[in-house]
């Protein structure tokens, strides 16, 4: 394809790209860099743009692990936080039980298995913390260890 035109890359805040989104005044396919994020996109029209995704964050995001003291009263539900940096609140977070073996419990690899029907649910509550609620039709306490998985 013959170009017709050179091409000059626009580059800017995302805050000044939002205000030429606003008004109205990108041009369609035209390319830009979004300086402060180091990330580019293009414009689609005169006010809407499409961000590209850096190096690392395509695919599914990464899954963590983490043990959870749930405490020395054996109990079938309660709630318990897990620290973080950079998280969005409101984002929503899966969580499952992680194979073991779980600190303190011994060698038991399986340990998960025990707990039949055990369910929890969380959710990013701020920038550096994430807050779940769990129940089990059966008594648990002590050291847990749990994957999860920040969603989009």
């Amino acid at each position: 394809m013959p170009r017709e035109s050179e091409i000059i890359l626009r580059y800017g805040s995302r805050v000044a790209l939002d205000g030429a989104a606003t008004a109205n005044s990108l041009l369609k396919g035209e390319p830009f860099l979004v300086d402060n994020e180091a990330r580019f996109g293009v414009a689609l029209s005169a006010s809407t743009y499409q961000l590209f995704a850096k190096q690392g964050e395509g695919g599914a995001p990464p899954v963590n692990q983490i043990e959870i003291n749930l405490g020395t009263i054996k109990r079938r539900s309660g709630q318990f936080a897990i620290p973080g940096t950079g998280l969005i609140a409101g984002r929503p977070v899966n969580i499952w039980l992680a194979r073991g073996p779980y600190s303190g419990k011994g060698a038991l690899a399986g340990e998960e298995a025990f707990y039949p029907g055990f369910q929890v649910s969380g959710a990013a509550t701020s920038a550096t913390q994430i807050s779940a609620n769990w129940s089990c039709p059966w008594r648990v306490g002590g050291i847990i260890k749990f994957n999860y998985q920040i969603g989009g």
